[in-house]
């Protein structure tokens, strides 16, 4: 069974990057971070 973790993040809606905080913060977790990021930005336009 997989790990879950949870990361706490805060952002302008509309503008996530994959640069800090996001990037840094998910990088390591080995999850698909331009998805993460594409997915927040899509919510929150």
């Amino acid at each position: 069974m997989t790990e879950k973790k949870v990361v706490e993040l805060l952002v302008s809606g509309g503008q996530a990057t994959a640069g800090p905080p996001l990037g840094p913060a998910l990088g390591p977790l080995g999850v698909n971070v331009m998805a993460i990021v594409n997915k927040i930005n899509e919510l929150t336009k």
